[in-house]
């Protein structure tokens, strides 16, 4: 766990890269960012709260219509997974995530160069040959189901054409798949990218997973992240750091 002195390191760094940027005012800036840190049993989630870009807005008060100029709050989130020891992100701006790199490296494990940027973290090779047990999601504690609804991918013979199949919102590719054992074609290139259908044990809603080959992975709640990466990376989706296997 990082200490109340490292995170407050980290907060005047932060106000210092949003003053450079533009985003907060030099009187400002010691206000002006704050950064939570909720401790998990696997991880370490910091939240980063900052204002945005100046916004102007009309709006009702004291009996007249008046224009508002103000910066919005904005919100990135950066998890440190303790057992695999690598860094996820959640941000509104590309920019910033060298800085986070840097910055939560040296308040996590006093290094700012420890989390490099891999380009590879996230391979769909396991959906390529027999892989329909992986949808077997019975020893990943929290997850009722997983399916997948949709895959883009390039075959060996025509590189230049990528082959969508979507099945229907109340189906999924297992239902229609004339493939079995595989789920996509034996002469399978490159799967480009996959979505996939879930639900948690204490939910009976489904949600939505997509997962992009290269480090990109989007899901609609940040509470279901450590549930779902135990599947990703159990079924060997996500590369470990340090290279315990590729």
């Amino acid at each position: 766990m990082p200490t109340e002195a490292q995170i407050e390191e980290a907060r005047l760094e932060l106000c210092r890269h949003y003053v450079a940027d533009g985003l907060v005012d030099e009187s400002e800036q010691d206000k002006a960012t704050e950064i939570v840190v909720y401790p998990f049993k696997s991880e370490i989630w910091c939240l980063v709260r900052y204002p945005g870009r100046s916004a102007r807005q009309s709006g009702f008060r004291g009996g007249a219509w008046r224009n508002f100029q103000f910066n919005p709050e904005q919100y990135d989130a950066v998890a440190y997974n303790k057992f695999y020891g690598d860094l996820r992100m959640n941000t509104l701006r590309v920019g910033d995530r060298a800085k986070y790199r840097t910055l939560f490296g040296h308040a996590l494990l006093d290094s700012t160069n420890v989390f490099a940027p891999n380009e590879q973290a996230i391979t769909l090779e396991p959906l390529k040959g027999e892989c329909l047990g992986l949808f077997n999601c019975e020893d990943i504690e929290g997850l009722a189901a997983v399916v997948p609804v949709e895959v883009a991918y390039h075959t060996a013979g025509d590189q230049g054409r990528l082959v969508i199949w979507r099945a229907d919102k109340k189906s999924n590719l297992l239902v229609t798949n004339k493939l079995a054992p595989l789920l996509v074609p034996a002469d399978t290139d490159t799967v480009r990218y996959a979505v996939f259908r879930y639900r948690l044990r204490d939910r009976r809603k489904w949600e939505m997973l997509t997962v992009h080959q290269g480090n990109t992975m989007t899901y609609e709640r940040d509470g279901d992240s450590a549930v779902l990466e135990e599947w990703l990376r159990s079924r060997m989706f996500v590369k470990l750091a340090f290279g315990r296997w590729r």
